[in-house]
């Protein structure tokens, strides 16, 4: 238990650089994208896909650019900033 407190203490006070971009897909449609990157642009990336907004994403994303990983969160279709309508688990195989 005092490792994982230590870890995420130490999370908490590593930065990592935050990039919003808009991804389109196939059929046109632009998918929000929030980007928290470490140290390197070019690294094993975790990404999550969510219809609910990324409110404690960076708390983790702190957690994993610390181990060299870049995080991402995707909004879903009509969700959060990302365009397009909401039709729950009906195109994410397209996305």
């Amino acid at each position: 238990m005092r490792v994982l407190s230590l870890l995420l203490y130490i999370s908490c006070i590593h930065s990592a650089i935050l990039k919003e971009e808009m991804i389109e897909m196939k059929d046109g449609v632009k998918l929000h994208n929030t980007i928290f990157l470490g140290n390197q642009e070019k690294a094993p990336t975790v990404m999550t896909r969510s219809p609910y907004g990324y409110r404690d994403l960076e708390m983790w994303s702190d957690f994993y650019t610390m181990f060299g990983f870049v995080v991402i969160g995707q909004d879903w279709r009509g969700t959060g900033k990302s365009e397009g309508n909401f039709a729950i688990f009906h195109q994410e195989e397209q996305d």
